[in-house]
């Protein structure tokens, strides 16, 4: 064997030196880069160059947060402010953000929209109705919507907006209508049909999620409606059976694309394909089922998932894993998994996390809040999407962020 020559040995030693600094740098990203950051009584929780709204003043997750933007053709892309019970609390004004080569493009001011529409008799099924409505937002604490379910479609983006009353105390909602938003030329909210009128209140308590009910399958508009509702066909004559309607760009009704068991409503979508359907008692043996909107196809999610429920099923923007738990509490038998659909793959989250999901999915990562005895956050412990393991727990008061007794900063 001849010697190993001088410039040989340089190249081997640089190979080496190499794969041990990416190998720190790697495990550096996974967990060395991230951080809590208070700013402006904000807290973020931070990696590299991104950053996640952990915490506003005296509050949990602030109203300013956003849903991913929705792309569409042209370098263009909306962002719908992020439905949750804080928002509708603070933000009696949400916003459209309209942006084109990711650069503000345009907004659209819901407030602005609501009161157009509020012209139109025709919109909120009648002259009465319409008056009434008129006159809660006038006169009895006004009315404030937000939007959900949006689906990009063409060059259009689909959505529900649901209106409800700003003074009781449970937010009881007055009306919601299918709309279309439209980019150029200018950004515009375009109503297509009424869902829900005053006469047919869909009376929601002010904590509560609306159920997914618009979707998309290839070009098709699919819109999920329920026995009872003012939408329901019912061409069968079975009270057990929900629907999914096909509708036209322009909101009428085509016809009816599938029948779905009215006991399983929807709890999400993943990558525009799957639905996942599931109960929300927790008390069957298999309460959680895939529909393939591309082969009307229905399975099980493989696996046994007894007293788990819908309520406790969090899906991620993007992708195919759910965050599925069970109880979500303190408890010896409580566990939580990462779930690929559709084949059903689980993860568990271990150790066993305590807290209460904040975002499911974000940078790979899964982030949840640990709070105390009084269910007061106190920080947050991040796990990786992909194994599972905890990979950090951040304190909030290692930053000088407290709470007090009543969940105000200290």
């Amino acid at each position: 064997m001849g010697a190993i020559s001088k410039q040989t040995l340089d190249i081997t030693v640089f190979c080496l030196l190499s794969v041990l600094i990416a190998s720190a740098t790697s495990a550096n990203q996974s967990s060395g880069k991230l951080f809590l950051h208070k700013r402006n009584e904000r807290v973020y929780l931070m990696k590299d160059n991104a950053r996640l709204l952990i915490m506003e003043r005296d509050r949990w997750p602030g109203g300013f947060r956003r849903n991913a933007a929705i792309r569409l053709s042209g370098g263009y892309g909306i962002t719908t402010p992020l439905h949750q019970e804080s928002d509708r609390s603070q933000d009696p004004n949400p916003q459209i953000i309209i942006f084109k080569d990711r650069k503000p493009y345009g907004m659209i001011v819901l407030r602005q929209v609501l009161e157009q529409w509020l012209k139109d008799d025709h919109l909120w099924g009648g002259h009465q109705s319409a008056n009434q409505t008129r006159y809660k937002h006038r006169s009895a604490g006004g009315v404030s919507g937000f939007i959900h379910d949006a689906v990009p479609l063409g060059q259009s983006v689909f959505a529900l907006i649901t209106w409800y009353a700003l003074g009781p105390s449970a937010r009881p909602v007055l009306a919601q209508h299918l709309a279309r938003i439209r980019v150029q030329p200018q950004p515009v909210v375009v109503p297509l049909r009424q869902l829900l009128d005053v006469e047919a209140v869909w009376s929601m308590a002010f904590s509560m999620e609306p159920i997914p009910r618009l979707f998309t399958s290839g070009k098709r508009l699919l819109y999920y409606t329920k026995p009872g509702d003012p939408d329901w066909i019912a061409e069968r004559k079975v009270s057990s059976l929900a629907e999914l309607l096909e509708i036209t760009p322009d909101g009428k009704t085509v016809g009816v694309y599938d029948f779905l068991s009215s006991n399983l409503p929807p709890i999400g979508r993943l990558e525009g394909r799957w639905l996942v359907l599931g109960e929300s008692d927790g008390k069957t043996a298999q309460p959680f089922w895939i529909y393939d909107l591309r082969t009307k196809k229905i399975s099980p999610l493989p696996g046994s998932w007894k007293g788990y429920s819908a309520e406790n099923v969090y899906l991620s923007a993007s992708g195919r894993r759910i965050l599925m738990g069970k109880r979500w509490a303190s408890s010896k038998d409580y566990k939580a998994y990462i779930v690929t659909v559709p084949e059903g793959r689980r993860v568990p989250l271990l150790p066993n996390p305590t807290g209460y999901p904040l975002y499911y999915l974000w940078q790979n990562m899964i982030v949840l809040y640990n709070v105390n005895k009084q269910g007061q956050p106190v920080g947050v412990s991040v796990y990786s999407a992909s194994t599972g393991r905890r990979i950090r727990q951040l304190k909030l008061k290692e930053i000088g962020f407290v709470l007090g007794k009543q969940g105000r900063r200290c």
